[in-house]
């Protein structure tokens, strides 16, 4: 069994002298190799996953919060277990982000991270957070 990506992102900044849209764009997408073969379809309209029956298996939502738009991917785990069968892939989802306080006198901030996996026909496993305080010795 081996592991594979789960989302491609695409990010277009719209800007420097070769941009061809005016606004920035940001599209999270199943892996090419979650789609490829699995007889999918997006509704070019509002970027869900379909399968040749019509029934919707991955949803593209976009929340907003007062620190800004929060895109998500969701998959039917009845959908994503058979595709990982059939791949015989497991899912492993790796976070790592900060927290900064909102100052011009950043000298301390927290460092997070976190894994989590699926392997069909079993409970998803999920790490124990890992943080750590980080300090800037040369502000």
């Amino acid at each position: 069994m081996y592991a594979l990506p789960t989302v491609q992102e695409y990010n277009w900044s719209a800007s420097g002298y070769d941009c061809s849209l005016d606004t920035p764009v940001h599209l999270s997408l199943p892996s090419h190799q979650l789609l490829d073969g699995a007889g999918l379809r997006r509704d070019p309209d509002n970027g869900d996953w379909c399968t040749s029956d019509g029934t919707r298996v991955v949803r593209v939502l976009t929340g907003h919060r007062p620190t800004g738009t929060i895109d998500t991917l969701l998959a039917s785990r009845d959908w994503l277990e058979q595709r990982l069968r059939t791949l015989n892939t497991a899912l492993i989802l790796g976070l790592f982000g900060e927290r900064q306080p909102r100052t011009t006198d950043l000298t301390r901030w927290r460092e997070y991270s976190q894994t989590a996996g699926l392997q069909p026909g079993h409970e998803p496993t999920v790490q124990e957070q890992l943080t750590r305080i980080k300090v800037n010795r040369n502000p």
